[in-house]
């Protein structure tokens, strides 16, 4: 890194300065359009530039905007300060019409973003994230023990499946088993989609729409009498809802919200795959996880740190502030490079290695480990849904280190980060052997 050009960075416990003084302008990294190269380079577009400019902190143009990258757990603590950001109007069109939706929660703020945070934080309670994963368990037993003998199983489309069935009876909307293919699949085109252009979007914008339909259908048979459910079902505490101001909430922002617990669930599949892809390179990491659950969760928060997932958050500057000498336009756009901060040199060492008993004695810090964003579960915007991810990748490990014999048929080494979100060529591959039962595995 050149230190010549590097400016003055906020050190860790530094607070951003709220007086625009003399505040300079943030350093621009020259370019007129930087969409292609972010399309490119994927996961390392703010790290390449960060790099090369000597900085934490740099501005490019995004669609013909500018734009605030920042990386690092100084700039986290900034990110996540509601007085200085805030995210209505943050992500783009074309993110809002696959990935969020129109109108969820993670465009909202203050009282508005509070009230709706706590529908969903009310879902993830211990007693309600065990039931899901016993689901998860129940399904994934179901379908491991019909992989048995067959030539391969795709790994990541097979737990989409599985998960997709898991969180749809764990909300109570009605599962139709003719339709779990394609509903799954429509849940990964949304994260595949809100990335791409071309086919894939269009593929994306479809999914979308067809799903919300179909959500909202459900939503006026029970508000309309046509159809009953359970009192006490995450899809009724949804559907009766009321906003701040009392009211219910439209079918439309419904279907995005209840899609908000849908597609972050049947996402985890990729995680899952990562799980079995860090297995498989890394025997040594096998060894250490068998029969100890301290160390499986330690693999586990490795897998989320090591392997990409969501390459960056965004929000917009509320109000012009200066931080570290440096001047933040109101309105503007910022990304927080959430992959370059998992890897970054100062917080992890060896960030460059898997190593899966990184966190076996660790604290997790929220603005360290921030795969699923950072900050507070309950006051902020980290991921609502990162409890259940970690449950159901500690319960997939078990599944894939314990209870399953199984050989890798199809695979690559490579992840390419310029694909977002990344999968290895050709997906990952398996033949199942054998399913061991609990009876047999308390036998041996």
């Amino acid at each position: 890194m050149a230190s010549s050009k590097r400016r003055s960075q906020p050190t860790k416990n530094q607070e951003p300065k709220t007086s625009k003084g003399n505040a300079s302008p943030i350093l621009n990294d020259g370019s007129r359009e930087s969409i292609f190269a972010l399309l490119k380079e994927g996961y390392r577009f703010i790290g390449n530039r960060a790099d090369r400019l000597g900085t934490d902190c740099f501005q490019t143009r995004l669609l013909g905007e500018p734009a605030i990258c920042l990386r690092g757990e100084p700039a986290a603590k900034l990110f996540y300060n509601p007085t200085h950001f805030t995210r209505t109007a943050a992500a783009p069109k074309r993110i809002s019409q696959t990935l969020f939706g129109a109108g969820g929660v993670q465009g909202l703020d203050g009282e508005a973003h509070a009230h709706r945070k706590a529908l969903f934080m009310s879902c993830m309670d211990d007693a309600a994230v065990q039931r899901l994963v016993g689901l998860f368990k129940e399904k994934w037993r179901s379908a491991a023990e019909r992989w048995v003998n067959r030539r391969r199983i795709d790994l990541h489309r097979e737990s989409q499946k599985i998960l997709y069935r898991a969180v749809v009876e764990w909300i109570g909307l009605p599962l139709i088993p003719s339709e779990v293919d394609r509903r799954s699949a429509d849940m990964n085109a949304l994260v595949e989609g809100a990335s791409s252009i071309g086919i894939q979007y269009l593929r994306a914008r479809r999914a979308r729409q067809r799903n919300e339909n179909w959500i909202i259908r459900e939503i006026e048979d029970v508000r309309h009498y046509r159809a009953t459910l359970s009192a006490d079902s995450i899809f009724a505490k949804f559907v009766f809802h009321r906003d701040i101001e009392g009211k219910l909430l439209p079918e439309r922002t419904l279907a995005v919200e209840l899609l908000n617990l849908v597609r972050p669930t049947v996402a985890i599949a990729r995680y899952i795959t990562f799980c079995a892809h860090a297995l498989d390179e890394h025997p040594e990491a096998a060894a250490y996880i068998s029969n100890q659950p301290a160390h499986r969760e330690s693999f586990v928060h490795e897998v989320r740190r090591f392997y990409p997932f969501f390459p960056f958050v965004a929000a917009c500057v509320r109000d012009s502030f200066s931080w570290g000498g440096l001047l933040f336009p109101a309105g503007t756009r910022t990304l927080l490079d959430l992959y370059g901060t998992n890897r970054d040199r100062r917080i992890w060492t060896n960030p460059d290695q898997f190593d899966a008993a990184r966190f076996e004695d660790a604290k997790i810090d929220p603005l360290q480990l921030i795969a699923q964003g950072g900050g507070d579960h309950f006051a902020g915007h980290r991921c609502a849904g990162e409890w259940v991810t970690i449950a159901i990748m500690n319960s997939a490990v078990e599944q894939l280190s314990q209870r399953m014999e199984y050989e890798v048929v199809q695979k690559s080494r490579r992840l390419p980060l310029s694909r977002m979100p990344p999968m290895t060529s050709g997906g990952f591959n398996i033949r199942v052997k054998q399913v061991r039962s609990h009876r047999e595995l308390t036998r041996t």
